[in-house]
């Protein structure tokens, strides 16, 4: 059982290598997002305390693993470029960059999930699922553009999470849920709460790269647009 965590790791990690040596034009977002969201993987001590207490093959103190490090770089960045790697969009361009306003959310994020599950005894996997819808919301607020981006994300997000526990680690290991995993409440032998973490995951992970360096989807629309205008603007000779 003690490697079971890192199986569900290796699944993920198939998937990154995948999209990185393929798909070459959202290889950048792939490692930078992935080594960003790796500063989740702190919060993993206090998750162990109240939900998720797995055995590690790779431990590297009481309650924290490099395991955990491999989970967050490996499916955050999968959350952040699963829409454009998934639905073929190619290309971005440029517009109003926020990378203060996403660093400064991402600070309160993590000050309100310390506050909330140290001082005042919060659900940890529940409290983080919320902050991560929130802070995702915030982010769509100011760039409203991106809410497909989102909502993509959290759905595809959830379905490679599905698919790693029911079609890779459950075969595999048939009791980990209960034995790593404390819930009341499962839904096809996993707890309900990976589904709710996965969709906020992916909510948030998806668009944040695009909102942080203000980058968007080329509009092709757009350049169809020009393209036709210039035709029928086009006289013939005389």
């Amino acid at each position: 059982m003690e490697y079971a965590y890192l199986t569900l790791d290796l699944f993920f990690a198939v998937l990154w290598m995948l999209i990185f040596v393929f798909r070459a034009d959202v290889r950048r977002e792939l490692l930078v997002t992935s080594l960003i969201l790796t500063l989740f993987s702190i919060l993993e001590p206090i998750i162990a305390r109240d939900y998720f207490a797995p055995e590690y093959a790779l431990p590297i103190f009481r309650g924290f693993g490099f395991e955990d490090v491999m989970y967050c770089f490996f499916l955050g960045g999968l959350a952040s470029v699963i829409h454009d790697a998934f639905l073929r969009n190619r290309g971005t361009e440029r517009t109003a960059r926020h990378l203060f306003i996403w660093a400064a959310l991402l600070a309160a994020g993590f000050a309100a999930f310390f506050i909330g599950t140290l001082a005042f005894h919060a659900n940890s996997i529940m409290y983080g699922a919320v902050l991560l819808l929130v802070l995702g919301t915030l982010h769509l607020i100011v760039r409203p553009e991106l809410w497909a981006n989102a909502v993509s994300s959290a759905l595809l997000t959830l379905a490679i999470v599905f698919v790693a526990y029911r079609g890779w680690l459950l075969p595999l290991y048939p009791s980990v849920m209960h034995d790593f995993i404390r819930s009341d409440s499962y839904l096809f032998n996993i707890p309900v709460q990976e589904y709710l973490f996965a969709l906020a995951w992916g909510f948030y992970c998806g668009p944040a790269y695009k909102f942080a360096l203000g980058l968007r989807a080329r509009r092709a629309t757009a350049r169809f647009s020009l393209r036709w205008r210039s035709l029928v603007l086009k006289r013939p000779k005389a």
